[in-house]
């Protein structure tokens, strides 16, 4: 729904993994993305959205393929039980969905057992993706900062509670909390600072920009070419400063979760401080060489871009690649074979181990101690409840395989990229994809699926936490809840709407409502904690605060009790204004080549039909909402150009139209205000098919007073929250 694409598109093309934003069950990111969406993008495609909620769940997707996982069959004939047999699979599922490569790694018994690839690096040069292909992996270089962080934690240079304004006075964000609850490490690595996450002139590194300085110095440039590799970037204090509207707290410090990726850079100016050295030396030298990652770099080089697979995009277009600002967040570039470095890491919890090959000799005995692991699992920051879910230091929990996993993602144009980790179990996985296509969405769904089923083949798992809660217990939970944490503080009055969530009862118990219609069954872990149909352990609590004011959270997901009544109406509102709006705006395809044809006809002034003001209006919102799309795939919004200016005449000629929309048609309900007979003989000679465009029943009358209506509410929904006149290049 485009209604969404000021909220979505500003969440969904960014640096990240899952965050604390709304769930995009449309499909994965093209960003530093962030983690609550990723276990709610899985259960769209795994989770029953039935009525009730109870059924046994299924793929949404019609994709038909011979390979199949536990959790969609009985009978585990189907699972890939070698490693031949699991790359067949995800040939297949690749195949089906027009994808070119994936980049995978396979961890059992904390060691290595598999790396490589499956499809193309580069379709044009068919090259294939190997071990050594090197990826964007994007966000999953929050861990390799997150620990980076720990070695001076360690080392005693730095506490995770230490204010980073007696750190770094000059980067410190704004918090008018700061007396009582300052801004602390934790808080940057946690993304619990309540930052907004980069804004429209944080993105990307537009080369042809001479007073963008994050360009640095052409003549530092060895290649000669500043548009394909950067020697010297720009220095971090730069970056924070291009913005620093962002890392503004929006709530005290430690309260919510809000996945920003300028506090990563804020801790990447830390280390830099703190050690004297660019955060790239101090990241190699003490954990990615230490690691077992020699070649992994936040810096690109001539070798390492000898080596990069080749981005597409939507309907296997290749991207162009394009610099980020802020690269301790998502700059980092490593192959299947170094990730799979730091699945091992985690799972010998600081201690590395030699890749298939490798020279043990090499390596540092502890990165890390296993403290620190431990510590970069859990969130310190946040209040109850917590889940096990909850995002830590660079590293978040992912309860939706059929063991418990942590991990990161992370996606930008062009890549999308993934690893988990089972300590339990002492397995994980590592994917890399070099597409970000829309049908990435259900592909890498079912890729971790056969990869989640064949590392678990000969494993007994046992079966996921279910117990008995009374009902009056249940009862308890149900009502309205409003989400409390939005990632951007622009689009948070869509994200609110799109992303509520009713608990409601059903025959079994009870399940989650979503604003955008699905219905999700709960079961019970604990009286007040509950897990998703497949998932392996909770990802939604309910609690009261001492203020007596009820809360849930999901996953990274805040969310409070709002007023049952209204809540609700105010969604079925908004709602209802987008479907007569989109009606509405699908009417100008009929009346403006049929008025047309009249006026060329006739040869005479041709009134509008009574409904092409209600239509026009309609048709000027989705245009807006087209523009700004369109500013964000080109990345343009952050400066004073035709798209952002258009973005600005459109969010203000909406609401004009639809002012005009309103008089237009209470005017035509006047009895005097028919059209002369003249005009309906007229009409009636050149074409009798046309005479309904200018028929006035009481229906077409009431549908217009309807649409008229849903495009002034729509509009004073917008001004309220400042997006009519927004000029976004002041943002």
């Amino acid at each position: 729904m485009m209604l969404l694409a000021l909220g979505l598109a500003l969440t969904d093309t960014r640096l990240g993994d899952r965050q604390a934003q709304p769930p995009p069950w449309l499909g994965p990111t093209q960003s530093l993305a962030g983690p609550a969406d990723a276990s709610l993008q899985r259960l769209s495609v795994h989770a029953p959205h039935d009525g009730d909620g109870d059924d046994d769940g299924g793929d949404d997707d019609d994709e038909k393929t011979h390979c199949d996982t536990a959790e969609n069959n009985d009978d585990d004939s189907d699972i890939p039980r070698t490693v031949d047999e699991l790359r067949a699979c995800i040939d297949e599922v690749m195949s089906y969905h027009n994808l070119p490569g994936v980049g995978l790694a396979l961890v059992e018994a904390g060691r290595v057992s598999w790396v490589g690839g499956v499809g193309l690096a580069d379709r044009a040069r068919k090259r294939p993706v190997t071990a050594d292909t090197v990826f964007r992996v994007a966000s999953i270089s929050k861990t390799v900062i997150a620990l980076a962080l720990m070695t001076l934690v360690e080392d005693g240079r730095v506490r995770l509670d230490t204010r980073v304004r007696d750190l770094a006075p000059e980067i410190a964000g704004q918090n008018r909390w700061a007396e009582r609850d300052p801004i602390t490490v934790a808080h940057l690595l946690e993304h619990s600072a309540g930052y907004d996450d980069m804004r429209f002139n944080e993105l990307f590194i537009d080369p042809d920009d001479p007073d963008d300085d994050s360009n640095g110095d052409p003549n530092d440039d060895p290649s000669g070419d500043n548009d394909t590799l950067r020697a010297k970037p720009a220095p971090l204090a730069d970056v924070l400063a291009r913005n620093p509207r962002t890392r503004t707290s929006r709530w005290r410090p430690g309260s919510r979760f809000a996945y920003s990726n300028p506090g990563y850079t804020e801790i990447a100016y830390l280390i830099e401080k703190l050690t004297g050295e660019p955060f790239e030396d101090y990241v190699a030298r003490r954990v990615l060489r230490p690691m077992g990652m020699p070649s992994a770099s936040f810096a690109r080089s001539p070798a390492l871009t000898a080596r990069l697979a080749q981005g597409y995009g939507a309907r296997n277009r290749p991207l162009t690649y394009r610099d980020i600002h802020h690269r301790p967040a998502g700059a980092l570039l490593a192959s299947p074979a170094d990730i799979a470095q730091l699945v091992v890491l985690m799972l010998g919890r600081g201690q590395a181990q030699p890749a298939p090959g490798g020279d043990p000799s090499r390596l540092a005995a502890e990165v890390v101690s296993g403290a620190a692991i431990a510590r970069m699992e859990r969130s310190r920051t946040r209040p109850e409840p917590l889940l096990t879910t909850a995002y830590g230091l660079g590293v978040t929990g992912d309860a939706s395989l059929p063991v418990f996993t942590r991990g990161h993602g992370g996606g930008l144009p062009g890549f999308v990229s993934e690893y988990r980790y089972a300590s339990d179990y002492q397995l994980g996985y590592v994917l890399l994809f070099n597409s970000t296509s829309p049908d990435l969405a259900a592909a890498g769904n079912h890729i971790r699926a056969l990869v989640s089923a064949y590392l678990l083949r000969d494993i007994e798992v046992p079966a996921p936490p279910e117990v008995e809660v009374p009902p009056e217990r249940l009862r308890q939970h149900l009502g309205f809840y409003e989400l409390t944490n939005p990632r951007h503080q622009l689009s948070g009055f869509i994200e609110r709407v799109q992303w509520s969530a009713e608990v409601v009862a059903t025959q079994s118990g009870i399940a989650l409502k979503f604003g955008n219609g699905a219905r999700v069954g709960l079961i019970p872990t604990a009286p007040d904690r509950f897990r998703f149909r497949g998932f392996s352990t909770a990802s939604v609590a309910f609690a009261t605060r001492p203020d007596g004011r009820r809360v849930m959270q999901l996953d990274d997901l805040s969310y409070q009790a709002g007023d049952a009544a209204w809540g609700p109406l105010k969604v079925r509102a908004l709602y209802g204004a987008y479907s007569l709006l989109s009606m509405s705006a699908y009417w100008n395809l009929l009346w403006i080549p049929s008025w047309l044809y009249l006026l060329i006809r006739l040869r005479q002034r041709v009134p509008l039909p009574p409904s092409a003001h209600p239509a026009l209006a309609s048709l000027s919102f989705f245009a807006m909402i087209k523009l700004f799309l369109l500013g964000l795939e080109w990345d343009v919004l952050g400066h004073v150009n035709a798209v952002s200016v258009g973005f600005l005449v459109l969010s203000v000629v909406f609401p004009l139209l639809s002012a005009v929309a309103l008089v237009r048609t209470l005017r035509a309900l006047r009895p005097d205000a028919q059209m002369a007979f003249s005009f309906y003989e007229q009409l009636a000679e050149v074409s009798g098919a046309l005479f309904s465009l200018y028929q006035r029943g009481w229906r077409s009358m009431l549908y217009d007073i309807a649409t008229c209506a849903a495009c002034v509410m729509m509009s004073i929904y917008l001004f309220i929250h400042g997006i009519i006149g927004f000029a976004t290049w002041s943002w």
